[in-house]
C-alpha cells in the first residue's frame, strides 16, 4: 500500500505549528526584561595621554511580571535586584575585536531607580573606539550594547 506524498508534509506542518505554539507559550511565561546603555563624552578628540571621562545612562526594568487585573490569588515573584554593571570594551583600528577594558563601577545608586548614570575615566594613547556592553548570565535581562564611541588622539 502506498502512502500519498501530501501526508508527510501535512504532519510536518502540524508538528511545526505545535512547536511554535509551545515556544510562544514558554516565551510568554518568562519574558526577558529590557535594558539599554549609552556612551558619550565631552569631546571626541584628546591629546596623547590626556584623560577622558566617558559617561552615559544605564536604563533597565525591575518588575518581573504583574498579576491579571481580576485574579483572586496571584503569586508575585520578588523584584530582582539591579542587573550587573556594564563592561567597557575598546577597539584599536577598524575591523578588529573589542577587548575588555574594565567593569563600570562608578554608578549612581537609588532605591527604586530604573535609570542610573555611570562614568569612567580612560587615558587613550591611540585612536580607539569604546563600547559599553551589559550582559546577564541569570537570564532575567536582555543583552544591551551601546553604539561605538570613537576617540581621536592627537600629538
Amino acid at each position: 500500500m502506498r502512502v500519498p506524498r501530501a501526508v508527510p508534509l501535512i504532519l510536518v506542518l502540524i508538528v511545526a505549528a505545535l512547536a511554535t505554539g509551545l515556544a510562544a507559550v514558554s516565551a510568554a511565561n518568562s519574558p526577558l526584561l529590557s535594558r539599554s546603555v549609552t556612551i558619550t563624552a565631552r569631546t571626541h578628540t584628546v591629546s596623547r595621554g590626556q584623560g577622558l571621562v566617558l559617561h552615559g545612562f544605564y536604563k533597565f526594568e525591575r518588575q518581573v511580571h504583574s498579576c491579571p487585573p481580576n485574579a483572586i490569588y496571584c503569586e508575585q515573584l520578588p523584584a530582582p535586584s539591579s542587573p550587573p554593571n556594564p563592561v567597557l570594551y575598546a577597539r584599536y583600528g577598524d575591523g578588529k575585536r573589542f577587548w575588555r577594558v574594565k567593569r563600570i563601577e562608578h554608578i549612581t545608586r537609588g532605591a527604586i531607580l530604573r535609570q542610573v548614570r555611570w562614568w569612567i575615566r580612560v587615558f587613550p594613547t591611540q585612536n580607539v573606539a569604546y563600547r559599553a556592553v551589559a550582559r546577564d548570565k541569570s537570564g532575567i535581562w536582555r543583552r544591551a550594547a551601546s553604539k561605538p564611541f570613537r576617540v581621536v588622539v592627537t600629538g
